[in-house]
């Protein structure tokens, strides 16, 4: 039975959804150390966390059992994604949980900031009135510089523009005619970003690319009448350099709510500093944010356990209900044909390149590359190999892939095919599915045939002439070994034949000895397919 662990504080109703599922144990110990989480962790497939809760390469080394780390939230940086993937362990996160509430305190930041809102309730709980001194700025016919156009930034930028503000944007690592249709954007460079906008509200991940990406050179290019909005993550800004910009006048605020370091040291500047808003990383903190996200990581967390789906999936390619219902059989497949090939493959295996063809969408490569690959390497002995670590690893081995969907007739409505080299050796297998879900090989290394690829199998070449195929079967009775059925194929060039004859049980390497002194077989090979 699989065991989740929530490691984190979430709202009752993800606990409830996940404990009313037949077959998950759920196990809440938040506020575990670091040390402690290490100490359990190899009890559970998987772990819920929220924060602060961290899942770094030490805790993951002991975690042998773990498939799956749901963080409910967006921000990934509390885990290690790229150890997990080495790992075979999936990662989802809940982009959409707590966006909405994350724009909206961003845009209540920049009232703030437009209106000096905090100072004036300073003022006003002080006993004075400052009425002169803390005049405000309009927010509407000013310009909004949106950087990350992701979920939570298009969420800014449709407020502001709500606001009567102008927006522009700046996201080269988002397709613009994707943030176009869903937002009016003018997508504009980093530098006239910041030369146009009043208020820069800023929506990316940390990365060592964007890492005090907002420094020095930023400052300098910003209007002395600008604002600048942090809601994402701290070291983003490089707090040091907005401090100094400030006390020189090339900016005229700032309002944070994320830092370098967190919690926020009580001698910060940062806290002291006239012109900044510092909130305590409260802007996915709501009744509704928290019951979102946590819901949305329970319901992701049974739908990979119960269904196999991950839709929110960020270190593999993402599987949704329907996606995963209509290619169920062909992952199937592609599983079966990549554990066949490998074990007909005499060396370790140097490249794999899948076909699709017939009615197969070519958006269907990705996941069926990984499930073919995952089993072509597993049946080489590596340890742990699945979709998600696949690609890691055969980046490591040095095995090269290539994934294409074949235009043009073929006989079967639906075909995969995979052709893997290894050494001076070239495998190819190829597999339909008949009806709804009845799985066929159809083809190896060029011979023409028709089995269901199940159990144990016996993938017998032999000469093409008679008297070959009753010796076999001849040998195997005499052996006490059913056959449960038969594929048989001729190779067109060269007139051998390949039968894979599926049996009931394995075939002890005696009777593999006998068959191969048989005249005629050319070559025996066990195939193991359960």
């Amino acid at each position: 039975m699989p065991r989740v662990l929530i490691a984190d504080e979430l709202a009752p109703s993800a606990t409830a959804l996940l404990e009313a599922v037949d077959g998950l144990e759920v196990v809440t110990r938040s506020g575990l150390s670091a040390e402690a989480l290490a100490d359990i962790i190899d009890e559970y497939e998987a772990v819920l966390v929220r924060r602060p809760t961290r899942i770094t390469a030490e805790i993951l080394a002991r975690a042998e059992r773990l498939a799956f780390i749901g963080r409910a939230g967006i921000a990934l940086d509390s885990i290690d994604v790229d150890e997990a993937t080495r790992r075979g362990v999936v990662v989802v996160n809940t982009p959409l949980g707590n966006a909405v509430t994350v724009a909206e305190h961003a845009v209540g930041l920049m009232f703030a900031l437009a209106r000096s809102l905090p100072q004036a309730a300073a003022s006003m709980r002080a006993g004075g009135w400052a009425q002169e001194a803390l005049q405000g700025r309009q927010l509407a016919g000013k310009t909004l510089g949106v950087i990350g156009l992701g979920t939570v930034g298009r969420l800014v930028a449709r407020r502001g523009q709500g606001l009567g503000m102008t927006v522009v944007g700046y996201d080269p690592g988002v397709d613009e005619s994707a943030v176009h249709a869903s937002v009016d954007v003018d997508t504009v460079s980093f530098a006239e970003l910041f030369h146009r906008a009043d208020f820069v509200s800023v929506h990316v991940p940390l990365t060592e690319r964007t890492r005090h990406f907002i420094g020095e050179a930023a400052f300098v290019a910003m209007k002395p009448t600008a604002f600048l909005i942090n809601c994402a993550r701290g070291g983003l800004v490089d707090e040091e350099a907005l401090i100094a910009a400030l006390d020189d006048g090339a900016l005229a605020g700032a309002a944070l709510d994320v830092f370098e370091t967190m919690p926020l040291p009580a001698d910060s500047p940062v806290r002291r500093h006239p012109r900044i808003i510092a909130t305590p990383h409260l802007s996915a903190q709501t009744p509704e944010a928290l019951d979102a996200v946590s819901r949305q990581i329970a319901e992701q967390t049974r739908d990979f356990f119960v269904d196999g789906i991950t839709p929110n999936a960020v270190n593999v390619a993402p599987l949704g209900r329907g996606q995963r219902k209509r290619l169920a059989p062909h992952l199937d497949l592609a599983s079966r044909l990549g554990r066949m090939a490998g074990q007909l493959l005499d060396a370790p295996v140097e490249h794999m390149q899948m076909t699709l063809a017939g009615d197969l969408d070519p958006d269907d490569l990705a996941p069926l590359e990984a499930e073919a690959l995952a089993h072509l390497l597993g049946g080489q002995q590596h340890a742990r190999v699945n979709r998600v670590n696949a690609s890691t690893v055969a980046a490591s081995l040095g095995v090269t892939t290539r994934a294409v969907a074949r235009d043009g007739e073929t006989d079967f409505s639906n075909l995969i095919r995979l052709d893997v080299r290894g050494g001076k050796q070239t495998v190819q297998v190829e597999g339909a599915v008949f009806g709804r879900h009845e799985l066929r090989v159809v083809g190896v290394n060029g011979h023409r045939l028709d089995l269901v690829p199940e159990g144990h199998i016996l993938a017998i070449r032999n000469a093409n002439r008679p008297g070959v195929i009753g010796a076999v079967g001849s040998t195997l009775g005499t052996h006490g070994i059913n056959v449960a059925r038969m594929g048989l194929g001729l190779r067109a060039r060269d007139g051998d034949a390949l039968a894979l004859w599926a049996t009931d049980a394995r075939v002890p390497d005696e009777v593999l000895v006998a068959i191969e002194a048989l005249d005629g077989v050319l070559g025996v090979r066990r195939l193991a397919l359960t």
